[in-house]
Protein backbone atom coordinates (compact mmCIF):
# COMPACT_ATOMS: atom_id res chain seq x y z
CA UNK A 1 0.00 0.00 0.00
CA UNK A 2 1.38 3.69 -0.89
CA UNK A 3 0.84 6.16 1.55
CA UNK A 4 1.64 9.89 0.51
CA UNK A 5 -0.10 11.86 3.35
CA UNK A 6 -0.85 10.72 7.15
CA UNK A 7 -3.92 11.91 8.85
CA UNK A 8 -3.63 11.40 12.53
CA UNK A 9 -7.21 10.65 14.15
CA UNK A 10 -7.09 10.04 17.44
CA UNK A 11 -8.32 11.62 20.84
CA UNK A 12 -6.93 14.64 21.94
CA UNK A 13 -7.24 13.37 24.99
CA UNK A 14 -5.12 10.69 24.72
CA UNK A 15 -2.05 12.84 23.56
CA UNK A 16 -2.58 15.28 26.62
CA UNK A 17 -2.64 12.33 29.50
CA UNK A 18 0.11 10.50 27.43
CA UNK A 19 2.17 13.23 25.78
CA UNK A 20 2.91 10.28 23.17
CA UNK A 21 0.83 9.05 20.18
CA UNK A 22 2.13 5.85 18.57
CA UNK A 23 0.74 4.61 15.29
CA UNK A 24 2.25 2.22 12.72
CA UNK A 25 2.01 2.78 9.02
CA UNK A 26 2.93 -0.27 6.52
CA UNK A 27 4.36 0.31 3.15
CA UNK A 28 5.40 4.11 3.40
CA UNK A 29 7.97 5.55 0.30
CA UNK A 30 10.91 6.81 1.96
CA UNK A 31 12.58 9.86 0.19
CA UNK A 32 14.97 7.55 -2.14
CA UNK A 33 11.90 6.22 -3.68
CA UNK A 34 12.26 2.70 -1.78
CA UNK A 35 9.43 1.26 0.25
CA UNK A 36 9.79 0.54 4.03
CA UNK A 37 7.36 -2.36 5.08
CA UNK A 38 7.31 -1.36 8.52
CA UNK A 39 7.59 2.20 10.31
CA UNK A 40 6.92 2.74 13.78
CA UNK A 41 6.66 6.19 14.08
CA UNK A 42 6.52 8.11 17.03
CA UNK A 43 4.62 11.59 17.49
CA UNK A 44 5.79 13.85 20.28
CA UNK A 45 3.63 16.76 21.71
CA UNK A 46 6.50 19.00 20.98
CA UNK A 47 5.50 18.31 17.22
CA UNK A 48 8.80 16.33 16.24
CA UNK A 49 8.59 13.27 14.95
CA UNK A 50 10.80 10.02 14.73
CA UNK A 51 11.01 7.09 12.33
CA UNK A 52 12.03 3.90 13.79
CA UNK A 53 12.56 1.19 10.86
CA UNK A 54 11.99 -2.42 11.69
CA UNK A 55 13.14 -4.75 9.45
CA UNK A 56 12.84 -7.36 10.76
CA UNK A 57 9.09 -8.28 10.61
CA UNK A 58 8.22 -9.68 7.10
CA UNK A 59 4.76 -8.12 5.83
CA UNK A 60 2.84 -10.65 3.47
CA UNK A 61 1.58 -8.60 0.57
CA UNK A 62 -2.23 -9.00 -0.24
CA UNK A 63 -2.15 -10.41 -3.52
CA UNK A 64 1.13 -11.92 -5.95
CA UNK A 65 0.59 -11.16 -9.77
CA UNK A 66 3.08 -12.86 -12.04
CA UNK A 67 2.82 -12.52 -15.75
CA UNK A 68 3.27 -15.88 -17.65
CA UNK A 69 6.19 -15.29 -20.69
CA UNK A 70 4.35 -14.93 -23.95
CA UNK A 71 2.88 -17.69 -25.40
CA UNK A 72 2.92 -20.69 -22.47
CA UNK A 73 0.76 -23.22 -22.52
CA UNK A 74 -0.59 -25.34 -20.36
CA UNK A 75 -3.63 -28.50 -19.88
CA UNK A 76 -6.52 -29.03 -17.31
CA UNK A 77 -5.88 -32.11 -14.97
CA UNK A 78 -9.86 -32.86 -14.82
CA UNK A 79 -13.44 -32.04 -16.38
CA UNK A 80 -13.54 -28.52 -14.82
CA UNK A 81 -15.38 -24.68 -15.58
CA UNK A 82 -13.84 -21.58 -16.68
CA UNK A 83 -14.69 -19.16 -13.92
CA UNK A 84 -15.65 -15.42 -14.83
CA UNK A 85 -14.04 -14.41 -11.56
CA UNK A 86 -11.25 -15.34 -9.48
CA UNK A 87 -13.26 -17.29 -7.04
CA UNK A 88 -15.33 -20.27 -6.44
CA UNK A 89 -18.91 -18.76 -6.36
CA UNK A 90 -17.74 -16.68 -10.10
CA UNK A 91 -20.39 -17.57 -12.69
CA UNK A 92 -18.90 -20.06 -14.85
CA UNK A 93 -18.64 -18.74 -18.80
CA UNK A 94 -17.49 -22.76 -20.39
CA UNK A 95 -16.74 -26.29 -19.61
CA UNK A 96 -13.38 -27.78 -20.77
CA UNK A 97 -12.51 -31.10 -20.82
CA UNK A 98 -9.69 -32.95 -19.22
CA UNK A 99 -6.09 -32.59 -21.21
CA UNK A 100 -7.93 -29.76 -22.91
CA UNK A 101 -5.41 -26.96 -23.97
CA UNK A 102 -5.29 -23.39 -22.34
CA UNK A 103 -3.12 -20.64 -22.94
CA UNK A 104 -1.90 -19.17 -19.81
CA UNK A 105 -1.73 -15.12 -19.10
CA UNK A 106 -1.43 -14.65 -15.63
CA UNK A 107 -1.50 -15.90 -12.27
CA UNK A 108 -3.29 -14.15 -8.81
CA UNK A 109 -4.01 -15.21 -5.59
CA UNK A 110 -3.96 -19.29 -6.37
CA UNK A 111 -5.81 -18.56 -9.68
CA UNK A 112 -5.26 -18.82 -13.35
CA UNK A 113 -6.08 -16.11 -16.03
CA UNK A 114 -6.40 -18.22 -19.06
CA UNK A 115 -7.58 -17.90 -22.88
CA UNK A 116 -9.83 -21.04 -24.25
CA UNK A 117 -10.72 -21.08 -27.43
CA UNK A 118 -12.27 -17.45 -27.69
CA UNK A 119 -12.95 -17.21 -24.10
CA UNK A 120 -11.19 -15.58 -21.37
CA UNK A 121 -11.36 -16.62 -17.31
CA UNK A 122 -10.07 -18.19 -14.35
CA UNK A 123 -8.91 -21.76 -13.57
CA UNK A 124 -7.61 -22.61 -9.69
CA UNK A 125 -3.56 -22.93 -10.39
CA UNK A 126 -3.79 -26.43 -8.79
CA UNK A 127 -6.07 -27.58 -11.65
CA UNK A 128 -3.71 -26.74 -14.64
CA UNK A 129 0.00 -28.16 -15.68
CA UNK A 130 1.63 -25.84 -17.33
CA UNK A 131 3.66 -27.49 -20.51
CA UNK A 132 6.41 -24.72 -20.62
CA UNK A 133 8.79 -26.78 -23.15
CA UNK A 134 8.58 -27.81 -26.76
CA UNK A 135 5.26 -29.90 -27.70
CA UNK A 136 3.00 -31.27 -30.14
CA UNK A 137 -0.60 -30.94 -29.72
CA UNK A 138 -2.78 -33.25 -30.90
CA UNK A 139 -6.86 -32.03 -31.31
CA UNK A 140 -8.88 -34.64 -31.95
CA UNK A 141 -12.32 -32.81 -32.18
CA UNK A 142 -10.41 -30.67 -35.08
CA UNK A 143 -8.47 -33.25 -36.40
CA UNK A 144 -5.34 -31.19 -36.08
CA UNK A 145 -2.08 -31.23 -35.19
CA UNK A 146 0.08 -28.09 -34.04
CA UNK A 147 4.26 -28.18 -32.87
CA UNK A 148 4.95 -25.70 -30.40
CA UNK A 149 8.47 -24.68 -29.82
CA UNK A 150 9.68 -23.88 -26.94
CA UNK A 151 9.00 -20.13 -27.40
CA UNK A 152 5.44 -21.27 -27.73
CA UNK A 153 5.24 -20.20 -31.35
CA UNK A 154 2.93 -22.83 -33.62
CA UNK A 155 5.99 -24.20 -35.93
CA UNK A 156 3.73 -27.16 -37.96
CA UNK A 157 0.04 -27.56 -38.84
CA UNK A 158 -1.41 -29.85 -40.20
CA UNK A 159 -4.99 -31.89 -40.43
CA UNK A 160 -4.31 -35.43 -39.16
CA UNK A 161 -6.85 -38.67 -38.79
CA UNK A 162 -7.02 -40.09 -35.66
CA UNK A 163 -8.55 -43.10 -34.14
CA UNK A 164 -11.86 -44.72 -35.50
CA UNK A 165 -14.46 -42.77 -33.20
CA UNK A 166 -17.37 -45.01 -33.62
CA UNK A 167 -15.51 -47.95 -32.34
CA UNK A 168 -14.41 -47.42 -28.84
CA UNK A 169 -11.55 -49.75 -28.90
CA UNK A 170 -10.23 -48.25 -31.84
CA UNK A 171 -10.00 -44.51 -30.04
CA UNK A 172 -7.26 -42.32 -30.05
CA UNK A 173 -6.63 -41.99 -26.14
CA UNK A 174 -6.11 -38.57 -24.48
CA UNK A 175 -3.56 -37.90 -22.46
CA UNK A 176 -0.36 -36.10 -22.24
CA UNK A 177 2.61 -38.56 -23.76
CA UNK A 178 6.07 -37.98 -24.76
CA UNK A 179 7.70 -39.89 -27.84
CA UNK A 180 9.19 -43.19 -27.07
CA UNK A 181 11.33 -43.57 -29.44
CA UNK A 182 11.60 -42.56 -33.60
CA UNK A 183 12.44 -45.04 -36.31
CA UNK A 184 12.36 -45.11 -40.41
CA UNK A 185 11.07 -47.51 -42.35
CA UNK A 186 8.81 -50.28 -39.89
CA UNK A 187 5.53 -52.27 -40.10
CA UNK A 188 3.17 -51.76 -37.81
CA UNK A 189 0.92 -54.44 -37.31
CA UNK A 190 -2.37 -55.28 -35.33
CA UNK A 191 -5.03 -57.35 -35.26
CA UNK A 192 -5.85 -57.75 -39.56
CA UNK A 193 -3.47 -55.57 -40.68
CA UNK A 194 0.14 -54.57 -41.40
CA UNK A 195 1.17 -51.48 -42.61
CA UNK A 196 4.36 -49.81 -44.15
CA UNK A 197 5.39 -46.59 -42.63
CA UNK A 198 8.32 -44.00 -43.88
CA UNK A 199 8.21 -42.50 -39.77
CA UNK A 200 7.24 -44.12 -37.28
CA UNK A 201 6.89 -41.93 -33.60
CA UNK A 202 5.17 -44.12 -30.93
CA UNK A 203 3.99 -41.84 -27.52
CA UNK A 204 1.67 -44.76 -26.05
CA UNK A 205 3.60 -47.63 -26.83
CA UNK A 206 0.79 -49.96 -24.10
CA UNK A 207 -1.77 -49.24 -26.38
CA UNK A 208 0.48 -49.20 -29.36
CA UNK A 209 -0.60 -45.45 -30.62
CA UNK A 210 1.83 -43.37 -32.05
CA UNK A 211 2.74 -40.54 -34.82
CA UNK A 212 3.29 -41.83 -38.40
CA UNK A 213 2.46 -41.14 -42.31
CA UNK A 214 -0.13 -42.64 -44.00
CA UNK A 215 -0.29 -41.95 -47.73
CA UNK A 216 -0.22 -45.21 -48.87
CA UNK A 217 -3.51 -45.69 -47.91
CA UNK A 218 -4.78 -42.16 -47.10
CA UNK A 219 -5.58 -39.39 -49.84
CA UNK A 220 -6.72 -36.68 -47.42
CA UNK A 221 -6.53 -36.17 -43.66
CA UNK A 222 -9.14 -33.75 -41.22
CA UNK A 223 -12.91 -33.33 -41.17
CA UNK A 224 -15.00 -35.83 -40.29
CA UNK A 225 -12.94 -38.67 -41.71
CA UNK A 226 -12.12 -40.28 -38.05
CA UNK A 227 -15.60 -40.69 -37.08
CA UNK A 228 -15.83 -43.66 -39.76
CA UNK A 229 -13.02 -44.86 -41.24
CA UNK A 230 -9.91 -43.10 -38.72
CA UNK A 231 -7.16 -45.16 -37.67
CA UNK A 232 -6.78 -47.98 -35.29
CA UNK A 233 -5.43 -45.53 -32.78
CA UNK A 234 -2.81 -43.87 -34.39
CA UNK A 235 -2.22 -40.56 -35.58
CA UNK A 236 -2.48 -40.83 -39.04
CA UNK A 237 -0.51 -37.89 -41.29
CA UNK A 238 0.26 -36.36 -45.00
CA UNK A 239 3.81 -37.84 -45.49
CA UNK A 240 5.63 -34.26 -45.74
CA UNK A 241 4.26 -33.51 -42.29
CA UNK A 242 5.37 -36.77 -40.61
CA UNK A 243 8.75 -36.07 -42.20
CA UNK A 244 9.24 -33.11 -40.97
CA UNK A 245 8.46 -33.70 -37.02
CA UNK A 246 10.62 -36.86 -37.53
CA UNK A 247 13.48 -34.51 -38.18
CA UNK A 248 12.37 -31.48 -35.39
CA UNK A 249 11.09 -33.95 -32.51
CA UNK A 250 13.07 -35.72 -30.16
CA UNK A 251 12.72 -38.90 -27.97
CA UNK A 252 10.68 -37.35 -24.91
CA UNK A 253 9.20 -34.75 -27.05
CA UNK A 254 5.96 -34.19 -25.41
CA UNK A 255 2.93 -35.44 -26.95
CA UNK A 256 -0.80 -33.80 -25.32
CA UNK A 257 -3.63 -35.36 -27.31
CA UNK A 258 -7.41 -33.87 -26.37
CA UNK A 259 -10.93 -33.75 -27.56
Amino acid sequence: MKVTKLKVCKSLLLLAVSGTLSLTITGCKKNNNEYVDNVNTVINNDNKSKAIINTNKEVKPEKIIYKYPKNSYGYVKKNISLKKDGNKDANNIAKITKYEKVKLINKCNGWDYVKYNDKKGYIKDKNIKKILQEFIDVDISEQKLRYYNPDGKIILKSNVVTGTDCIQRRRTNVGCFKIEYKTVNATLKGPGYASDVNYWMPFNINEGEGLHDADGWRSSYGGNIYKTNGSHGCVNLPLSTAKKIYEKSKVGTKVLVHK
